[in-house]
């Protein structure tokens, strides 16, 4: 007997809605670049909505139970990804290592697939945790605390030596994330914060005292700093490349498009990656201020209903995975919003559902399956009286 899905139609319509807008911003980019460096990047998305809707519907008929069964087998994949990088399989790209090379295909991004395998084991070991500790003491509580943290912290550091900071930061607001929903006490935040914002603020002030010498022999550190040093004490000067340029390209492209933008490929302001991490400034420049705020208030709508899908799962299982993914997608939208704003520092982040990218956009519809997944189990049980509780 066939299995009814039940299909949350609502998450299928924002990102419909998205994608349309996706691909419209980045057919607009095509006119700011020389048609040598392009490559149909317009088509390349399309198809890349096309191939990620058949896998979140995969992901929809395959159910969530198997993810648990598969959670430590997945990381383990991720993790040895990761490590494959290191070798002469690694590709670099602008004195980056993060992607394989996929003949026929292109480039593959291990990572944006691990931050999904990071979360689906945390998740798991919350539930589990929880499970078998119906009554949490204080000690279970630190135990829980400090296994997500080893967890999610060996393919944190393992991406942040490629060196990618902003995909390794999401994994740990997901972690974060998960570790609120299993309800950790908040104290572990309070101190975790603490040291983090300690750590950075020392190493931040320590580069502006020696003017950046002291980092000199650790340029892999240097250069984080050094960004976020910009962010915070702009210099006011105009390059022709680096992260003021992008950034100061990408606010007078906005500004000058006012409330009606310029037009389809109509903007006369180039904007470096234009088409990925500041594809938001190019929408805004040019079709106006509105639609950059249809992308907000859709983004928005996006995380409000994977919320309510969570508060209406009974399966912790499910509830800590919908929490991390809120968590992940809520980082990105907010921090590359931001960076073209000039609230956060400029980082190679991608805007969800927006920013070209096929290994970025694949992972984001798995992630929607999983939600569409979450989602059908709960109407089914809903149907039929049932509740299956802390059960995977």
């Amino acid at each position: 007997m066939r299995r009814k899905l039940y299909i949350d139609w609502w998450i299928l319509a924002i990102i419909a809605a998205l994608g349309t807008i996706s691909v419209l911003g980045i057919f607009s980019a095509k006119a700011l670049f020389p048609p040598s460096d392009w490559a149909n990047q317009e088509i390349k998305q399309i198809m890349w909505f096309g191939v990620g809707t058949v896998g979140s519907f995969i992901m929809l008929w395959w159910g969530n139970d198997r993810l648990g069964r598969l959670a430590w087998p997945l990381y383990i994949i991720g993790i040895i990804s990761l490590l494959g990088l290191y070798t002469p399989l690694g590709l670099n790209i602008n004195n980056a290592t993060r992607w394989y090379a996929i003949p026929g295909i292109g480039t593959l991004q291990p990572s944006e697939f691990v931050k999904i395998f990071v979360i689906i084991l945390l998740a798991k070991l919350a539930a589990d945790h929880h499970e078998k500790f119906p009554k949490m003491t204080a000690g279970n509580y630190r135990l829980l605390f400090f296994k997500l943290l080893v967890v999610a912290g060996i393919p944190a550091a393992l991406i942040f030596q490629q060196p990618d900071t902003g995909l390794a930061t999401v994994i740990i607001i997901s972690m974060l994330a998960i570790m609120l929903a299993a309800g950790i006490p908040f104290r572990y935040f309070i101190t975790v914060g603490g040291a983090a914002f300690a750590a950075v603020g020392g190493a931040v002030g320590l580069f502006v005292v020696t003017n950046g010498a002291f980092y000199s022999a650790i340029p892999q550190i240097g250069y984080r700093i050094e960004r976020i040093v910009n962010w915070l004490i702009p210099n006011g000067s105009v390059e022709t490349s680096g992260d003021n340029y992008q950034l100061m390209q990408g606010m007078i492209a906005m500004g000058s498009g006012g409330l009606e933008g310029h037009g389809f490929q109509s903007s006369a302001v180039f904007i470096p990656e234009g088409q990925n991490d500041f594809i938001f400034s190019t929408i805004s420049a040019d079709f106006g201020f509105f639609v950059g705020l249809a992308i907000i208030i859709l983004s928005f709508l996006l995380l409000l209903r994977i919320f309510i899908v969570l508060a209406k799962s009974k399966n912790k299982f499910h509830s800590y995975m919908a929490a991390g993914f809120i968590g992940m997608i809520a980082f990105q939208q907010m921090f590359n919003i931001g960076m073209t704003m000039g609230l956060m520092p400029v980082k190679g982040m991608t805007l969800p559902f927006i920013s070209y990218g096929g290994t970025s956009l694949l992972s984001y519809f798995l992630v929607i399956g999983i939600m569409l997944s979450i989602h059908n189990e709960n109407k089914r049980l809903e149907n039929s009286g049932f509740a299956k509780i802390n059960t995977i």
